[in-house]
Parts: C-alpha cells; structure tokens; sequence
C-alpha cells in the first residue's frame, strides 16, 4: 500500500470513495462530494485501477490518495475506515465510485446525527438510494427491534423522515470514528459483497441506526439486485462464491438457524436449476462457495490507538 498525497486535515468529516477501473463515474463522483455544501475532506483508495485513474487523481489538489493492490471493495472500505479513524477526524462518511451525491447529501446526514444523538448514541446513518431513472436501490432493511410495549420501533422518528434500520450498503454510510474503534473495522477478507452488510450490522446491533430520508444519492450502477441469474460475465460468475461464502457468515454471526438454513436450500436449489439447464459454471460456483464457507470465520481488526 502506498500513500501517495496526503494533505493537512482541515476539517472533522473525511469522505472516503473506494475505486477500482471505473474513471468515468469517478470523476463525477469526486465533483459531487467536491460541490457538498458541508465542507469535508476527501479521500480516494485507488484499488489498483489500471484504466488511468491514478494518473488523474495526481492532477486534483486538495484530497488524500491511497493507492493499493486490488483487495476488493472490502479490503478498500477496510482501508479507508482505518485511515480515518487513525488520523483524527470525528466522522467518517463513506461510498463507492458511481454515486453522484446531490449538494445536501452531507448536510442533511451531519443535521440528522446532530438531532437524533442529543437523545440517544448514534451507530450509523444512511442515505436514501436512487437509480439514474429515479427509482429506489440499494433499500436498507428496516428494523426488527421492539420498543418496551412490544410493538416495533422502526418509525420512532417517522415525523423527522429517519426510519431506524438493521443494515445498509456502502453506498453513502456516515458515522463516527468513535463507533469505529469500538466496533473495529471491516472484514477485508470478504473481497466483495457482503462486507458492507455484515459491518453495518455489527454497528447496529450495538447503536440505533437510521435511514435519513432527506439526505439522497444516486447510485449509476446499472443492473437489479444481486443474483446469479443475472450474471453473464465469467469473471463476476466466478466472483459469486464470494457472495455466498460471506453471506453464510453474515447468517452465522447474525441470523438465526432457520435463515441460514433457508439461504443454504436456496443455493442448492439453485445449484440444481443451473445444473439443468447445462450452466455448469454456475453451479460449480455455488459449491465452491458452500465449500469455501467451511472454516471461514475472519476475525475483527481495529484502528490502531
């Protein structure tokens, strides 16, 4: 890993965005955290993009750059939230590289934390996520607490637009490096998929959480939800067994018996269709990636001190 511009902290916030060959939506992203009308500091980790992003990034002054080998979007969420927490901000507020982010994106997270932590310690925040078409994406799964009276508390702040969740995706994710040392950092051995889901469950598991209903982003990923069936491209088929190994994790530290249960009868059922239907690739991913999640029990890390 090499850092290769660091500049002066100026500021309690620091935007992280996680890149890797994707230049085009970069730039744009960069321009939108560039226009926020809460100021922050930014910083780019650079997973070893090979489309010419290094090369640009040298020529925009004012932000941090962390080059490194491709880890994956968690080994890259890995180093940013570690970078942050050890260099002296207060929140850490953190995305991928094909957002656009409107200019009040910030402000309205930075407003709700203000408001919701005089009553009560914050895990973590989270925009509302809107494809190019204006559609709802990357949609946070509402809370399963109860309130003393038994009845679920997932509107207590309904009137404010902030909807308290389980967990979310690093799409636009804003906490505090406090939460960060306690709770530790994310599981870079995920690679991709899952590290996100797991990390802002272990967040809120400890912290009220909230989807902030104002504060909104758009995500220019194209495509629908993540599934196999939708995956053409031999590289992301092979990728996939990531996606299961880590979500049986998820389920492991998380869920309970009867959803892992149902998620591995998913898998093999799907295994089977595939099989049918002469998409070998695709069923031999699948058990690689029951098989892989023998065993697979990543430990936490922390900031250092």
């Amino acid at each position: 890993m090499q850092t290769q511009k660091i500049f002066p902290m100026n500021n309690e916030i620091c935007t992280a965005i996680v890149t890797y060959n994707r230049l085009d939506l970069l730039k744009d992203a960069i321009k939108s955290i560039q226009n926020q009308n809460t100021h922050t500091d930014i910083l780019v980790v650079n997973n070893g993009s090979t489309d010419g992003t290094a090369n640009y990034l040298k020529t925009i002054d004012g932000i941090t750059i962390i080059t490194q080998d491709n880890v994956g979007g968690a080994g890259g969420f890995f180093t940013a939230l570690k970078y942050i927490a050890e260099h002296g901000y207060k929140f850490a507020w953190v995305m991928d590289d094909d957002i656009v982010a409107n200019p009040n994106t910030l402000t309205e997270l930075v407003n709700a934390y203000k408001e919701i932590s005089k009553k009560e310690k914050v895990g973590f925040l989270c925009s509302s996520v809107y494809s190019a078409e204006g559609e709802t994406v990357n949609v946070p799964a509402v809370s399963n607490s109860m309130n003393t009276t038994g009845y679920p508390e997932w509107n207590k702040w309904l009137d404010r637009s902030y909807v308290k969740i389980d967990l979310a995706t690093f799409v636009s994710v804003f906490l505090s490096t406090e939460i960060i040392k306690e709770v530790g950092l994310p599981l870079k051995e995920y690679f991709i998929w899952g590290d996100d889901t797991e990390y802002t469950q272990r967040v809120s598991s400890k912290y009220p959480s909230y989807l902030i209903g104002k504060s909104k982003i758009t995500h220019l990923r194209n495509g629908g939800r993540l599934s196999l069936d939708n995956i053409n491209d031999p590289n992301r088929i092979k990728m996939f067994e990531y996606y299961i190994r880590n979500n049986i994790n998820n389920h492991r530290l998380y869920s309970s018996r009867r959803a892992l249960l149902r998620f591995l009868k998913n898998n093999l059922k799907d295994s089977i269709k595939f099989g049918l239907k002469g998409k070998f690739k695709k069923t031999k991913v699948i058990f690689k990636g029951l098989y892989t999640s023998i065993g697979f029990h990543p430990e936490v890390c922390y900031p250092e001190k």
